[in-house]
């Protein structure tokens, strides 16, 4: 199957030059990738047995085709190509075509699924493959980045190739096989994916499937609706290389979403689960009053990791509910529990609305607001609530223009490359 994977590896590629998908490509990321070695871009034509026709004359055979997946069989029984006008991505692993990822044409939208993947075979399953090849030579400095589509490893990959190295999952959310896989790696991974509804769900689901490794992961934030292609292409190399130097740590990001999307007692209790995961450094962040659950979870968690985190995936689609609500509010409604914990005052002066549309900007641009808040807020503490609101509303507006990210609030020590929670204590104190 590896050789017939090759075969039409090679018929692709010769197709590249002068079509769609070069083009599209080379627009979308801003380089041209003809003829790259690893990556070795395609195109599959349109038309229903090209591959077919090709594949027969080198000798292989149906049966041989339909087991490989570059082929499959329509409803009258005749054998077609499988990929058919898109743009073709081999799935390599040590140096072996695995399978194939294909885009659709952009102004296709009703020809089947923008990526369409090999089917599962002998040699591909999609929740053990991740997209993105490893470089030759040493990498324990790469960050293996996990990102939701194939441009978006390569995006990584052109944009910061030197530190960090580009992964897709492939038509999947994180698995548990993939985690196994990302904790082989020096450093802790990033997770990067879409700034929208989806996107913040794979995040979460990643953290449940990765945190029983040990791993710290980071999150990394793109403006909203974003992704790091589209970032790519509309700002350049250096806002991806940037976005994923400013990432924050996973479990500040789930933390700081349930006090985004729940009253605060409520976002205090629905944090626990993540704190008795993470790194014991975020274990003061505990209200006195739930150190008792607190550590009847983090007893749980050390007794059985993984138990841990399935229930917590269990319960994942109840915070994706709760996302989708937020999403639905207004400004006013969304940043109240935030400048509630930040400055409470502010919020019945004539500057609130203002505040909170500039809030929703911050938000939007990708910029992480809870910081933005709290380091607009403090040199405000001792002024009254107008004159307060009135600078935060000024602060606020200064960092929109300037599209920069506030000094953090705090800064973990555990990104450095032993960025993992092996050495943390079995239980914090009651």
């Amino acid at each position: 199957m590896v050789h017939i994977n090759q075969l039409a590896a090679d018929y692709y590629q010769a197709r590249f030059p002068g079509s769609w998908s070069q083009r599209y490509l080379t627009e979308r990321l801003r380089t041209d990738l003809t003829g790259h070695p690893q990556i070795r871009p395609g195109h599959a034509p349109a038309g229903w047995t090209h591959l077919v026709h090709h594949l027969r004359r080198a000798g292989v055979t149906d049966d041989e085709m339909l087991l490989a997946g570059v082929a499959s069989q329509a409803s009258t029984g005749r054998l077609i190509d499988r990929f058919r006008d898109r743009l073709v991505l081999p799935i390599v692993t040590e140096g072996d075509i695995l399978g194939f990822v294909a885009r659709r044409h952009p102004d296709h939208d009703h020809a089947g699924p923008k990526y369409l993947n090999t089917p599962e075979t002998p040699l591909y399953k999609k929740s053990n493959q991740l997209y993105g090849q490893m470089p030759t030579g040493a990498a324990d400095h790469l960050v293996p980045t996990v990102v939701e589509g194939p441009l978006d490893a390569l995006a990584i990959n052109i944009a910061a190739g030197r530190t960090h190295l580009g992964l897709a999952t492939l038509g999947t959310a994180l698995t548990a096989e993939h985690a196994h896989h990302l904790a082989t790696f020096t450093q802790a991974p990033i997770i990067a994916t879409d700034a929208d509804p989806a996107g913040l769900h794979a995040a979460e689901r990643a953290y449940w499937h990765l945190t029983p490794h040990r791993l710290a992961p980071r999150y990394a934030r793109w403006a909203a609706g974003a992704d790091p292609a589209a970032t790519l292409h509309q700002h350049g190399p250096a806002r991806v290389a940037a976005t994923l130097t400013h990432a924050i740590d996973l479990a500040e990001h789930l933390i700081n979403q349930r006090h985004d999307i729940l009253p605060a007692a409520q976002a205090d209790r629905a944090s626990l689960p993540v704190l008795a995961a993470a790194d014991p450094t975020w274990w003061d962040r505990v209200p006195a009053g739930l150190l008792s659950d607190f550590a009847t979870l983090v007893e749980a968690w050390d007794r059985d990791p993984r138990a841990a985190a399935d229930h917590q995936l269990a319960n994942a689609n109840r915070i994706k509910k709760q996302i989708d609500n937020w999403h639905q509010l207004t400004p006013e409604q969304r940043w109240t529990p935030l400048l509630t914990h930040v400055d409470h005052r502010v919020i019945d002066t004539p500057a609130w609305p203002a505040i909170a549309t500039r809030l929703d900007a911050l938000h939007t641009q990708g910029i992480d607001v809870h910081h933005a808040a709290a380091a607009a807020a403090a040199p405000f503490n001792n002024h009254s609530p107008r004159a307060a609101a009135d600078g935060i509303r000024a602060e606020l507006g200064q960092l929109i223009e300037s599209h920069t990210e506030p000094t953090p609030a705090r800064t973990r020590t555990a990104h450095t490359e032993s960025s993992s929670l092996a050495h943390r204590p079995p239980s914090p104190i009651r």
